[in-house]
């Protein structure tokens, strides 16, 4: 380095090895900072997943839910057809109009 007269300032090596040390103080903190925002925006990302994760667990759930029902109505139709055959089979049988509709009488 050169003073403004032009001539070389004497080396200070404390100097040096402190401004060395802040450097690498810096360094250090930078690292950290990058290494916080990294981490802050995987944080984010994560609670968005999560958030996700509950709106595709309660559509499951709704699905299950509906699953269920039309799992019902085809027991319900199964009956029926049950029924329906055996109906025809007693009207083929006896061949009046007597009629199985599941208990109730006509």
């Amino acid at each position: 380095k050169e003073s403004s007269t032009g001539t070389k300032k004497p080396r200070n090596s404390r100097t040096e090895s402190s401004i060395g040390a802040k450097n690498r103080e810096i360094e250090g903190l930078n690292h950290s900072v990058l290494q916080f925002r990294r981490l802050s925006r995987l944080v984010q990302k994560n609670r968005q997943l999560e958030q996700k994760n509950r709106q595709i667990e309660e559509r499951n759930r709704q699905l299950e839910e509906k699953d269920h029902q039309l799992q019902q109505k085809d027991r319900q139709l199964e009956q029926r057809r049950e029924i329906e055959g055996q109906n025809r089979q007693l009207k083929g049988e006896s061949g009046a109009e007597k009629v199985n509709d599941g208990g109730n009488a006509k």
